[in-house]
């Protein structure tokens, strides 16, 4: 919800900007060439802003991608030691007897010899 009000108040302001620049002509000169022919100031703004957008996603796609590719391994791994679990647990369900053994042999002494007794 945040990202969309956002997103609508950047359109907003781009839009205002370039209405209340139509008239404003600018002149490119590049390196390589000649000058290009005069545009209006709002659609080097708007071009300048998108480029940086379209490098930003460039930027970030490599270790986003690696996230989610290091993400399924992971899950991968979990459903793998899930299932390991699960059989070891059953497993142990098999082998435990039903009756534990006790042991009812107390060594009192101890308490003979801490002078309680």
């Amino acid at each position: 919800m945040l990202r969309l009000i956002l997103f609508i108040i950047v359109v907003f302001f781009l839009f205002t900007f370039s209405y209340m620049n139509q008239e404003e002509q600018i002149s490119l000169h590049f390196i390589w060439g000649g000058p290009f022919p005069p545009v209006p100031a709002y659609l080097i703004v708007i071009g300048s802003f998108l480029t940086g957008i379209l490098f930003a996603v460039l930027m970030t796609f490599p270790g986003w991608l690696k996230m989610k590719l290091e993400k399924r391994k992971l899950n991968k791994r979990i459903e793998v030691l899930e299932t390991d679990l699960d059989h070891l647990r059953a497993e142990a369900l098999k082998t435990t007897p039903r009756h534990p053994t006790y042991s009812t042999d107390v060594d009192d002494s101890q308490d003979d010899t801490m002078g309680d007794g």
